[in-house]
């Protein structure tokens, strides 16, 4: 599990992830990050928290993206809150690199999201935006339908919950690595 302190990269997405306040820390109630984006990097794709707040304070470089479908960017010094259930996604501004300090409230389990998420992408299995390719998406949306949402129709997500979720199982793929948590074990939901 993420303890303070640790970091995780992934080169290929040009990001950096340093935890600075962890849920065993703050009784669930708060993930606090540090988060080193390359310029003009995708800070992961279009998503949704449906049970958190994501707090996003610009320390140097800059945003932009879409929040509840409307442009935003974001300079140093700047902070914005997303509201649970807002879609959003963030690009890290051209020319310099981004230094962001994002929070999450209440925790829930991100840091294990985070952790799994940077893990796989270091291993070069993720679309540039930082999201999953197809059957780690499938295991990741059947189990952490209280962090993070994707833009899928619900159809679809329900037949790659329910479908193709037990098969990339079958097949190693898994929503959460001892190798990327240092052996921990799955914390339950909460």
């Amino acid at each position: 599990m993420a303890r303070a302190g640790k970091e995780i990269a992934a080169p290929q997405l040009g990001l950096r992830l340093r935890f600075v306040d962890v849920a065993t820390d703050t009784g669930g109630e708060l993930l606090r990050l540090e988060v080193f984006v390359d310029p003009d990097q995708p800070v992961f794709g279009k998503h949704m928290h449906p049970r958190q707040e994501e707090r996003v304070e610009v320390l140097s470089g800059g945003l932009r993206g879409q929040v509840g479908g409307e442009g935003k960017v974001l300079n140093a010094g700047d902070a914005f809150a997303v509201s649970a259930t807002v879609m959003h996604h963030w690009l890290s501004q051209p020319g310099e690199p981004t230094h962001l300090r994002v929070e999450f409230r209440p925790a829930l389990r991100t840091e294990v999201v985070f952790e799994t998420l940077i893990g796989v992408a270091s291993e070069g299995k993720v679309r540039r935006n930082g999201m999953p390719r197809l059957l780690q998406a499938a295991v990741f949306i059947q189990e952490y339908g209280e962090e993070l949402y994707f833009p899928i129709p619900g159809p679809i997500k329900a037949v790659l919950a329910k479908v193709v979720a037990p098969v990339a199982r079958r097949y190693g793929y898994a929503p959460f690595y001892e190798r990327f948590s240092g052996g921990d074990p799955l914390p339950p939901p909460r």
